[in-house]
């Protein structure tokens, strides 16, 4: 949700929004249950994932909450002066399906959770993958309103590559302009951008790793991302091959190669 454009910098309607949307729902529907629900900014399986973590505003669970939702959203209403959804300025959720129409499902899902529980009719854009890319990655100058972005494969296991990467200020994925913006919560997003520069470089792993919790959860409070699903890793493996491992990129450990090997174990057909 870019924070330059209303009514997307109050917080509470940036709640709102994720708290109207059933993810267990859209992942069993929609996704058959090959995608896992997520509140997470930084994936399980991944260094620094908090088991702990919740959603905004502390809702348990991935089914979200459209009693908090209603109760967030018409609080954000009264502080912007707006006199009820009807008064909201034209909201469009600009994405890019590449064909796919699961894709475009979960987007109809969403829609109509948020018509129902908000009262709020959300149109939608599916525009060429590049086009979004190449609009998200403008900064300050981003045209979009609310967008998808592409799905993030992060570059190395550490909570760096989920935090400082996506949301301090300068970041190339700070397409939303959290903390550089004239909400009313810039001022602290800004003293929390400082702790993430103060995360990358501590030495006490165990503090550090404490303070990339603390700061996920209240980049999650914030909607700094509003995340929907996590992607699982599924592979067929042969029991004759043995410490064949990857991690939780789906990577494999280039010295665990000299690890693996074939056993004598059947069924391990040879094939031509």
């Amino acid at each position: 949700m870019n924070y330059l454009q209303k009514p997307f910098d109050n917080t509470k309607i940036r709640q709102a929004f994720e708290l109207a949307i059933n993810k267990d729902l859209i992942a069993k529907s929609v996704w058959k249950n090959s995608l896992t629900p997520t509140n997470h900014i930084v994936p399980k399986g991944q260094y620094g994932y908090n088991l702990n973590l919740t959603g905004p505003t502390g809702v348990q669970g991935t089914a979200g909450d459209p009693t908090k939702a209603k109760q967030l959203f018409h609080q954000g209403l009264s502080e912007d002066g707006y006199a009820n959804a009807a008064a909201l300025p034209p909201i469009t959720l600009t994405y890019s399906s590449a064909g796919s129409q699961d894709v475009r499902n979960e987007v109809a899902a969403m829609q109509q959770m948020w018509q129902t529980v908000l009262g709020v009719s959300v149109k939608t854009n599916d525009i060429d993958f590049n086009k979004l890319v190449t609009d998200e990655s403008m900064g300050s100058n981003n045209p979009l309103q609310f967008y998808t972005g592409p799905a993030w494969i992060a570059d190395y296991p550490d909570p760096y590559d989920w935090t400082t990467l996506q949301f301090d200020k300068g970041a190339a994925q700070n397409g939303m302009s959290f903390g550089q913006n004239k909400g009313p919560d810039a001022a602290a997003q800004q003293v929390l951008q400082q702790q993430m520069e103060q995360a990358d470089v501590m030495q006490d792993p165990n503090a550090r790793l404490q303070a990339y919790n603390t700061i996920e959860q209240q980049l999650v409070n914030y909607v700094a991302w509003f995340p929907m699903e996590q992607q699982n890793y599924i592979a067929l493996v042969k029991p004759c091959v043995q410490h064949y491992t990857r991690n939780a990129q789906g990577l494999i450990p280039p010295d665990d190669w000299g690890n693996t090997y074939i056993s004598t174990d059947t069924p391990c057909t040879k094939g031509s």
